[in-house]
């Protein structure tokens, strides 16, 4: 079949098959322009780390573990297989003479090694420069409002058991006993006009170091645009988080339970009723 005869895959409904390889290369062209050399180069100095030389650099393994995440399989082989098969020059304008050959090992370990090794603080750092950089000049929630909007959502994730995360996450417990799986509680703000999430803010979800939702967003307040509004459910329609959020100049949309509501505006609270309340905490 000639090149000029290939039409794109569809689907057995006739829909455009989803483009993996298309996919990837957008986010890499996007990746490069919020986080070119230069920002690395600034990091590395900011942060007094070694400059590494060789295949794994940070641009690369970053964009390796971004990879990773966006691909179907998204394992350290297939993340290791594509490098094999070149990068971009404006990932990585100094290719080592293994790139320039194509003789990188197809191993895992060095990747592996240079991906544990990677401080928690570039991986931050990183994440705050390219959402700063992808939310630019986003439209505002709504048109007048002037403001953004992020909305609160926590969630938990199970994670491998092992003795360290086991030790740092301790499985929940409830009247059956102690789960398998470590527990960790996240809590993200998305901005409500692109749907773009901040870095998340994480924690135990049991044990003696054990943190709340409330607590996480309070950690999440301080990493906000300045006054951006603040958007919650009923659980975080408590006192705690609408003091945290006016302390730093974040106005908050928040639904309340009934109960709470009543406590607050009165007994009975008609449709449509909008007046101005003060909020003192109970012990």
């Amino acid at each position: 079949m000639r090149e000029t005869d290939r039409t794109p895959p569809t689907t057995s409904s006739g829909v455009p098959a989803p483009d993996p390889e298309g996919r990837l290369s957008s986010a890499l062209a996007l990746y490069q322009k919020v986080a070119p050399l230069d920002f690395f180069d600034r990091l590395q100095q900011q942060l007094k780390l070694r400059c590494r030389t060789g295949v794994f650099t940070l641009p690369v393994v970053i964009w390796r573990m971004v990879f990773q995440r966006l691909h179907d399989k998204g394992t350290l082989w297939v993340a290791v297989q594509q490098l094999i098969r070149g990068l971009p020059a404006g990932l990585i304008p100094r290719p080592s003479k293994r790139l320039r050959q194509r003789t990188v090992s197809s191993h895992t370990g060095g990747y592996n090694q240079a991906r544990q090794k990677l401080p928690l603080e570039v991986v931050e750092r990183v994440s705050d420069h390219v959402f700063e950089q992808l939310l630019g000049p986003a439209p505002e929630a709504l048109p007048g409002l002037g403001r953004r909007v992020f909305l609160l959502d926590g969630s938990t994730l199970l994670m491998s058991h092992t003795p360290e995360l086991a030790a740092a996450y301790p499985p929940a417990r409830n009247q059956h006993g102690r789960s398998h799986w470590p527990v960790m509680r996240v809590l993200v703000a998305h901005e409500l006009g692109c749907g773009m999430a901040m870095r998340p803010h994480w924690g135990p979800l049991d044990g003696p170091q054990a943190v709340s939702e409330q607590r996480l967003t309070e950690e999440a307040l301080e990493r906000l645009p300045t006054g951006s509004v603040v958007l919650g459910d009923q659980n975080f329609g408590v006192f705690s988080v609408a003091w945290a959020a006016q302390q730093r100049n974040h106005p908050v949309l928040l639904r309340l339970t009934a109960r709470r509501a009543q406590g607050i505006f009165g007994p009975v609270l008609p449709s449509g009723t909008d007046r101005r309340v003060v909020w003192k905490p109970i012990r």
